[in-house]
């Protein structure tokens, strides 16, 4: 069975839990799931775990090109940059 969207996405989502942000950008292009607001939602609460408000800008502004009615998107960009106050 070749893998399909939902299979990368948990893969991407595992290298999210664990830290590999980079890793995990790089095979959202590699495989062509860029598309699914899910997987940025999964990068970008990784991103609020690990502080990662570079990351968290590029991800908010790729997903809000996706779907910018999605109110949890502002909400998790609101408490990372609270977190970590910029």
């Amino acid at each position: 069975m070749p893998p399909t969207y939902r299979h990368y996405a948990c893969m991407i989502d595992c290298l999210c839990h664990c830290g590999s942000l980079t890793k995990a950008l790089n095979m959202i292009e590699k495989v062509g799931v860029h598309y699914c607001p899910p997987v940025w939602r999964s990068v970008l609460n990784a991103c609020r775990f690990w502080g990662t408000t570079d990351i968290a800008e590029e991800t908010f502004n790729r997903t809000w090109l996706l779907d910018n009615r999605d109110p949890s998107m502002y909400v998790l960009l609101c408490q990372i940059k609270q977190e970590n106050q910029i």
